[in-house]
């Protein structure tokens, strides 16, 4: 088990707390002045933002090592590895449901 710490903001009062059990699972926890405000796990084969820009992209968990995330980006295509700062930035808030729900009432389906 690795454990890291990133700040979540310039103000230095809100950071995250990424877990990582390689090969298993991994937690996100956002934390604020001292206190988890939130916690997230996510497991091998879950759905995850991997990069934005106008749209969301997204995709599965491949692979957890001991310092990365490896997210597949389209199936046969080169995988994503995400350091856990920027894993526990792009996801600690991320809901696929959610995020799967608006891309269909929109009339998008994932």
């Amino acid at each position: 088990m690795n454990i890291y710490e990133s700040f979540a903001h310039m103000s230095g009062r809100e950071k995250f707390r990424t877990t990582i059990v390689p090969q298993k699972y991994v937690i996100v926890e956002r934390i604020n002045d001292g206190i988890v405000v939130s916690a997230k796990r996510f497991d091998i084969g879950d759905i995850v933002e991997y990069d934005s820009h106008n749209l969301s992209y997204t995709g599965p968990i491949k692979k957890i090592t001991s310092k990365n995330i490896i997210v597949e980006t389209w199936p046969g295509s080169p995988t994503r590895r995400m350091i856990p700062a920027h894993f526990a930035w792009r996801n600690w808030n991320f809901d696929f449901n959610a995020y799967r729900a608006q891309h269909e009432a929109a009339g998008y389906y994932i």
